[in-house]
């Protein structure tokens, strides 16, 4: 067998083949390396990285989705984990700046200019705004000029609003206006109440699990299921069976659940001032058996099937080295002073420019090549570089360059093996075989 290649073992003890070259994943006993590679001469696709002048000159690569408007970095709560707070360095803290009016004025036409170039090159692309804090609702005044501004001044048929809030100052105005103009709310909820309360509490440590639980009720019955979701954070304090209980025995909320992420480990030492529960990992497991009887709970879903779509989402026969966002064609986010940032988990050390000056391309190529030039000399050489694919949040420091630590990638490598030992795991079922295999792959696969 070639180089390229990394033998995994399933929990059940069955060996596959990972070429990581062509992202294929088969049993050791059907993999032929004569026919994979008979095949990559037709399919494979390299992938390559922009030079300066397609990056600054070229309009079609600045094509942003969305904008993302921080409107104020206080926050009525103070999240354990929160990716504001003082256990993340570099994170920027807790303030009272809120974005002025001058600052949303100058936002939202600098969007709207972007949004009209874009849509000659591309007719089917939204016209999307999310609201981001802090906690957003603080400025629920402004959210109110914006959509009203939006509505009376811009000439745009159907307009997305998006927000990601805790969900404890939501009233009867904010869901009228809500309702009104068909939005996506996105609840921040963790789960029991034991596990919630521990580490999401306002910043004059109240408890807040019943209130937000009650208020995403009455969103859910004004809004529908389709326009309310929750995201889900837990770290191994949890125990992952209480959960699943919690997401099975509320099933409103369940279905409503879009994200369950873990604590991130990127520039913290939080899990080093937190006590492991003690049946964590064999809960985990139990959940891994329940996911592999086709368990309909979507907690069960997303905890595992998310974790896979960075397997099941790659083409087969598609080179991912340089395969990374675009500092300008991604999110274009807006902190309270104005400033322009690649998107809204970066740090703001890494400015791109501000509304009234516009974008600062040289500056947000100088960060791309940062990136290119990690996948280059870090990465390239890696068997799971088209798995692992750092962004600009995971690698972002203090603001001078990008930088991927050894420890990092130690992380980094020990996740991704674990992820495909459990794929391959569910693999040795025949029926998640053709759950899994992506349709992009099942036709390719099927001639090896």
């Amino acid at each position: 067998m070639n180089n390229d290649i990394l033998e995994i073992k399933s929990f059940n003890g069955n060996t596959y083949i990972y070429n990581y070259k062509y992202n294929i994943i088969q049993p050791k006993v059907l993999y032929d390396d004569k026919k994979v590679e008979i095949m990559a001469k037709e399919y494979a696709v390299e992938s390559q990285y922009m030079s300066a002048c397609d990056f600054i000159c070229k309009e079609i690569n600045e094509k942003y989705r969305m904008l993302c408007l921080v409107l104020t970095d206080n926050c009525n709560f103070r999240c354990k984990y929160c990716a504001n707070s003082s256990v993340y360095r570099y994170s920027k803290g807790y303030s009272s700046e809120s974005m002025s009016y001058q600052t949303i004025d100058r936002a939202l036409e600098f969007y709207y200019e972007k949004y009209r170039k874009n849509l000659k090159i591309d007719p089917n692309i939204r016209f999307t705004i999310v609201f981001y804090g802090g906690e957003p609702l603080l400025q629920f005044s402004k959210i109110e000029y914006i959509v009203n501004r939006v509505k009376n001044e811009f000439s745009i048929a159907h307009p997305v609003y998006s927000i990601t809030t805790n969900g404890y100052l939501i009233t009867d105005k904010m869901i009228s206006l809500f309702k009104e103009f068909k939005f996506d709310v996105n609840i921040s909820m963790d789960g029991y109440e034991e596990i919630h309360d521990l580490n999401r509490r306002t910043s004059s440590g109240l408890k807040t699990f019943n209130k937000v639980l009650s208020n995403f009720r009455l969103l859910y019955n004004e809004l529908g299921k389709e326009n309310v979701g929750i995201m889900t954070t837990f770290d191994c304090q949890v125990s992952p069976l209480k959960l699943y209980d919690f997401y099975k025995n509320n099933l409103d909320v369940d279905e409503c659940l879009r994200r369950v992420s873990f604590v991130t480990d990127e520039n913290t030492d939080y899990y080093k001032n937190i006590t492991k529960y003690s049946d964590y990992d064999n809960e985990i497991m139990t959940l891994y058996k329940f996911f592999n009887k086709n368990n309909k709970i979507t907690f069960i879903k997303k905890l595992f099937e998310d974790r896979f779509d960075i397997i099941t989402k790659k083409k087969t026969f598609q080179d991912y080295l340089y395969t990374l966002c675009s500092p300008i064609s991604a999110k274009l986010t807006v902190s309270t002073n104005g400033n322009i940032h690649i998107c809204e988990k970066i740090n703001e050390n890494y400015p791109i420019g501000n509304v009234y000056e516009g974008i600062n391309k040289e500056k947000a190529y100088e960060y791309y090549k940062d990136i290119v030039k990690i996948r280059n000399e870090r990465c390239s050489k890696c068997k799971l570089y088209n798995l692992c694919i750092p962004c600009f949040a995971q690698l972002g420091r203090g603001g001078t360059n990008f930088t991927l630590e050894e420890e990092q990638c130690t992380k980094y490598k020990e996740s991704y093996i674990r992820i495909l030992e459990l794929y391959c795991t569910f693999l040795d079922n025949v029926d998640w075989q053709l759950n899994f295999y992506p349709d992009y792959n099942k036709g390719l696969l099927d001639k090896l």
